[in-house]
Formats: C-alpha cells, sequence, structure tokens
C-alpha cells in the first residue's frame, strides 16, 4: 500500500483517453479521474493523505470503504422508494 500523495502519474502522451487514467475512489460510488497533480492534492484537502492500493487502474481506498458503503445503502433506499433512472 502507498499513501496517495506518493501517486505516480503516467504521461499524459501515455495515454489514449481519459477513460485510460487512474483513478481513485471516494466516499461515494464514483470514482474520481487523476490526470494532474491539481487532482491528487484536491482528493487529499477533501479526505486526507489516506493509504491506498492499485486494482487495475483504479486505486482503492480502505479508509473510505465504511463511508463509501453507507452512501450506497442511502442511495439503494432512496432508489427503492422514489424510483432510478
Amino acid at each position: 500500500m502507498i499513501l496517495v500523495s506518493e501517486i505516480v502519474l503516467p504521461a499524459l502522451s501515455s495515454v489514449e483517453s481519459v477513460w485510460d487514467m487512474p483513478k481513485i475512489e471516494t466516499d461515494t460510488d464514483a470514482l474520481r479521474v487523476l490526470s494532474n497533480q491539481g487532482d491528487i492534492n484536491g482528493f487529499i484537502a477533501e479526505h486526507g493523505n489516506c493509504l491506498c492500493w492499485l486494482d487495475g487502474n483504479t486505486y482503492i481506498v480502505p479508509e473510505l470503504s465504511e463511508a463509501r458503503g453507507k452512501y450506497i445503502d442511502a442511495k439503494r433506499r432512496d432508489c427503492a422508494r422514489h424510483g432510478c433512472e
């Protein structure tokens, strides 16, 4: 595992599309694309310099898993009550 601040991004010229850029889990069901140092700094400002590991091209952040699970459960309940698009 590494700290978010230790993530090394690929050169933009080596990436074919934004979908190939590294991503990182958040405290919701969304993934944040990491395309530059500003993205990493923003994540650290919001969530702290968490430990993470790389799975494919997505960094997994165990520290946020409880909050992410609560968000997903709440979203599931709202969808069951109000319907989802």
